[in-house]
Parts: structure tokens; sequence; C-alpha cells
């Protein structure tokens, strides 16, 4: 018998706390604009599972740094990050859905015809019960992601570009 073997990172429960925390924090900017579209979820999803490439972009932009722990700076993820949620957004969408379903999340079209997701109450109060060890370090991660609110998709993705493709 063959035992399966499974990625944290990308078991449903993990992929919904994660997106749970970012609606939770990310998706409004300072004015309280929404500004969470699929493709910026994407990338907060990516930072939030590499901390030490988020301390490196913080890093180079001279900003307020991410403290790391140990096991995030000798992870096999740090040499060979996992980029695939960055380019393909279909377990995104899927999460979403269950989000949104579950009546945790909410969508809405900008002007532009854009779609923007933010948190509901009753997400935020489920959001704010995960007492787990995992969720209170992806809120800690989360804060300074907030400094990089007010880039767009193309200059998160560049700004990560060095760390997956090497320096």
């Amino acid at each position: 018998m063959a035992l399966s073997f499974i990625v944290p990172d990308f078991e449903l429960n993990t992929k919904l706390a994660r997106a749970l925390v970012i609606l939770r924090n990310l998706s409004l900017n300072k004015a309280g604009n929404k500004i969470l579209t699929i493709e910026k979820l994407a990338v907060y999803d990516f930072l939030l599972r590499h901390p030490h490439i988020l301390h490196g972009i913080l890093k180079s932009q001279g900003r307020k740094m991410l403290i790391l722990r140990p096991e995030e700076l000798t992870s096999i993820n740090k040499e060979y990050p996992n980029t695939n949620g960055l380019y393909t957004h279909r377990d995104l969408s899927i999460t979403l859905q269950i989000l949104i379903l579950q009546g945790y999340a909410s969508a809405n079209l900008t002007k532009d015809n854009e779609a923007v997701y933010t948190i509901t109450a009753e997400g935020a109060n489920f959001a704010d019960g995960l007492e787990t060890e995992y969720v209170m370090r992806l809120h800690e991660i989360s804060n300074p992601i907030n400094q990089l609110l007010s880039l767009n998709y193309r200059q998160l993705m560049a700004a990560i570009k060095p760390y997956i493709n090497g320096k």
C-alpha cells in the first residue's frame, strides 16, 4: 500500500486560512478602497508562503523588514520557490468560490469591470477565531505586506522576479 504525500501549502483548509488572512488584512488600501484582485491575491499568497522573498523585497526597497524564523531561512522553499500559483489562478478561484458560498467573502466589480474581493463581517469573525500558531504567523507576515499595497500587479511581479529567477 502506497501512502499519499500531502503538501501542506496546498491542502484545502490551509489555502482557505491563507485566503482569509489575506482578505482580512490586505483587501483595502489606506483610503479604504477595495484593491484585492485575484492577481494581487496570488502575489500576496505567494509572499505568505515564501516570507524570505518578502523579506528580500522589503530590504531592497528600504522598508521595514519582517523578522524571519529559523525554519523560514532553511526551508526547501527558500532554494526552490513554487511559483505555480503566481501564474495560474484556478486554485485561488476555487478557494474564493468556497469562501463566497460560505458567506465569508464577497466580490465586486470596479469601474474597469475588474473583480475585487473583500471579507464579510461573518468572514472576519471566522478569521479572527482561527488561533493556530500557523494562522498567527500568517497575520505577522501579512503586516509588512501592507507596505506593498500601493504597488500594482506588474510592480509586485517585478519585485518578486529576481528572487525566483536568481539574482
